[in-house]
């Protein structure tokens, strides 16, 4: 196995083969991606009006939808970035 060949890995995703560096950016982005949906929006006070409150809500729970989606594919590359390391 040369040099190139070990710096790059087929994800399973189709014919893409993706470096280690091109996954370890791709971590660090999606790691500052995860900071800015780390803390729990200020609803302000309790005594919003019943929209205000359900907007705050979904917008909540939309925050949690793609911090999941973000912690996901930071586990996926996680272990890619594994097999790259078992390799060498």
């Amino acid at each position: 196995m040369n040099n190139d060949d070990k710096n790059k890995m087929n994800t399973g995703k189709g014919d893409h083969t993706r470096t280690k560096e091109e996954l370890e950016k791709e971590k660090n982005d999606i790691e500052t991606q995860l900071k800015r949906y780390e803390k729990v929006p200020d609803f302000g006070d309790d005594i919003d009006s019943f929209e205000e409150e359900t907007e705050e809500a979904e917008q909540y729970s939309a925050q949690l939808g793609i911090r999941q989606a973000f912690k996901e594919r930071l586990e996926e590359i996680e272990t890619e970035l594994r097999k790259f390391n078992t390799k060498e």
